[in-house]
């Protein structure tokens, strides 16, 4: 889904190319630290992403700023929130491994997919219609 603001979509690609490596790990096979590696990468790229974000909607004088920036607020907590269950988990508890990465995977597919349909959609439309005087 492009938004065409180049920045924002490849960003939005890189992110969606993680959540993809995310699904397809083996856990059988993979470590807990491997998957850590994952979520730290996961919660770096989006906070990197947002402050993107952020910055445009500064920039641009965006009137629904701060309902936005609380929706990113709220995906980092939720994802704190993974990474403490991720913590909990004993090295050796595949099965609890394996319901994370599901549970994770689905989420983040939902919330990107909706989130870039939706809320990003309506400040690239303003930034698109709106003539901003740069002074």
């Amino acid at each position: 889904m492009r938004l065409n603001i180049p920045v924002i979509d490849e960003q939005h690609q890189g992110l969606f190319e993680l959540i993809d490596e995310l699904g397809q790990m083996d856990v059988s096979s993979t470590r807990k630290q491997k998957v850590g590696m994952m979520l730290s990468r996961l919660i770096e790229y989006a906070h990197h992403h947002f402050q993107t974000e952020e910055k445009l909607f500064i920039i641009n004088r965006y009137p629904d700023m701060n309902e936005h920036i609380a929706e990113h607020d709220h995906y980092e907590f939720m994802l704190r929130m993974r990474w403490k269950d991720f913590n909990n988990i004993h090295d050796d508890d595949q099965e609890a491994l394996s319901v994370l990465i599901e549970t994770l995977n689905r989420y983040l597919l939902t919330w990107w997919g909706q989130h870039i349909a939706d809320k990003d959609r309506l400040y690239v439309e303003y930034i698109h219609n709106t003539d901003i005087d740069e002074e």
